[in-house]
């Protein structure tokens, strides 16, 4: 007499929902499924509500996220990347440099090394124009992108044009323009504008 042979066991709840899983995340987003690097800010930000625009307009309330604040990565969104700092969640919007992928947008705002220790070879004065979000002239590129932010691209296509663009959501405009040797020469603006925007 044969021994009776082994009942085959119907397949698990969960691996029969493994199929139905593999095709939810084939229809995510690349981009929502891509986490993004922990860093630092480049940069001072403006947040508005959880949501910083890159626009970054000096105008639009808020508070100022310190170049240097250590961000923690989240995921990538359609034109934003979510991260946080502080222990509070913050979109950085994609709002006027959309030609951009993501993963270059976030690479403008987010970096690997904390900036701020090369503050501490210059003048008191130009470390206190950054840290306040303020221009003044003789500064270098990089120190205007830490005041101030990135322009963004729709404004400001190519960053190595000698003029940057910085408009605003409430229509006013004004223009960084440096020297042959990349130093700020000129603040193009209104006398109220510079006032908001330049080192007194």
């Amino acid at each position: 007499m044969q021994p009776p042979r082994p009942r085959r066991r119907a397949p698990s709840a969960a691996l029969s929902v493994l199929p139905a899983l593999a095709c939810a995340l084939a229809a995510v987003p690349a981009a929502a499924q891509k986490a993004v690097a922990d860093g630092y800010l480049c940069c001072n930000l403006r947040v508005n509500g959880g949501w910083a625009s890159d626009l970054n307009d000096p105008r639009s309330g808020g508070r100022v996220l310190p170049l240097g604040s250590k961000v923690v990565g989240l995921t990538y969104g359609t034109a934003q990347v979510d991260v946080e700092i502080d222990g509070a969640k913050v979109s950085l919007g994609n709002d006027y440099s959309r030609n951009l992928p993501m993963e270059q947008f976030a690479a403008r705002w987010i970096v690997a090394r904390d900036p701020t220790p090369e503050m501490r070879g210059w003048s008191s004065k130009m470390q206190q124009a950054v840290k306040g979000g303020r221009l003044m002239r003789g500064m270098e590129r990089r120190q205007v992108l830490m005041a101030v932010g990135w322009p963004t691209l729709r404004n400001t296509p190519n960053i190595e044009d000698p003029v940057w663009s910085y408009p605003a959501a409430n229509g006013y405009t004004y223009k960084v323009v440096f020297d042959e040797h990349w130093r700020v020469k000129a603040i193009d603006a209104s006398e109220e504008t510079k006032a908001l925007v330049m080192m007194p």
